[in-house]
């Protein structure tokens, strides 16, 4: 009994190793022989292959969980150039939290000098929706780069390393939500750069969403009950008025004779 128990408990403990593993593998993701350069906003794509980070290649090549991908019932991008969106403005619709490019110290403080997103990509099915924003190449950075360098940003925070800050820094940041379940995700981009680098903006800084809900269906209401006389009570109320006449009509004649 004890052998028994001690080769069960072998094979648990191998099973959960296993799936363990199966986990950190999925979550570390392809290899993509040898793994993608970092600094690179590149990320190993569900096919085994580094990619750029863009609208496109992230809903097709991305996690599933984070696209809502389907290539058997495929719904293609729409894009559209739009207005420059403004990082961190949470009270006007329209604009996405998160930034393209920014001008930054290590510490956030004092505050970036941000740059927002000028288009658009989505698609959505009947309970799920995949929203993306990227730079499009007719970007215009010069009202950015004015606010950069009228900002005289110093980096003095002594509770980080300053060392080489301020700096431009490519945005990559992607998130989901399922139900009530979500998680956000800030991926490593290109490498900060001590100048602005315009090609580098341009290719590989994103910012995707997608969002999945489980239609609850809602039962149809009853339907009121019609109020209806049954017909022994119908029948019954003709049987009174029948014998109500005759009774008169027997009174009337007794009277006359």
């Amino acid at each position: 009994s004890y052998q028994t128990m001690t080769s069960f408990q072998s094979v648990v403990a191998v099973t959960i190793a296993a799936i363990m593993a199966i986990v950190a593998h999925a979550a570390d993701g392809n290899k993509c022989g040898g793994g993608c350069v970092p600094g690179s906003a590149e990320f190993c794509g569900l096919d085994d292959q580094c990619h750029i980070y863009s609208c496109q290649s992230w809903y097709e090549f991305g996690p599933r969980n984070y696209t809502g991908y389907d290539s058997a019932s495929l719904t293609p991008l729409t894009c559209q150039d739009i207005q420059v969106t403004e990082p961190y403005d949470t009270n006007t619709d329209g604009n996405v939290y998160y930034p393209s490019v920014s001008f930054r110290c290590n510490s956030l403080t004092p505050s970036p000098i941000a740059m927002g997103f000028t288009r658009r990509c989505n698609t959505s099915g009947p309970n799920t929706a995949f929203t993306c924003y990227e730079l499009t190449t007719e970007t215009d950075f010069q009202p950015f780069l004015d606010k950069v360098g009228a900002s005289g940003l110093i980096c003095t925070d002594d509770k980080y390393d300053e060392t080489g800050y301020p700096k431009f820094t490519y945005g990559v940041t992607y998130e989901y939500k399922i139900n009530q379940n979500g998680s956000v995700g800030n991926a490593q981009g290109h490498n900060g750069t001590s100048e602005f680098n315009e090609t580098l903006a341009l290719n590989g800084t994103m910012y995707a969403s997608y969002k999945e809900s489980t239609v609850q269906t809602t039962a149809a209401p009853t339907q009121s009950p019609t109020l209806r006389t049954s017909s022994a009570f119908s029948n019954k109320r003709q049987t009174i008025s029948i014998v109500g006449i005759l009774l008169g009509v027997t009174f009337l004649v007794s009277i006359c004779l």
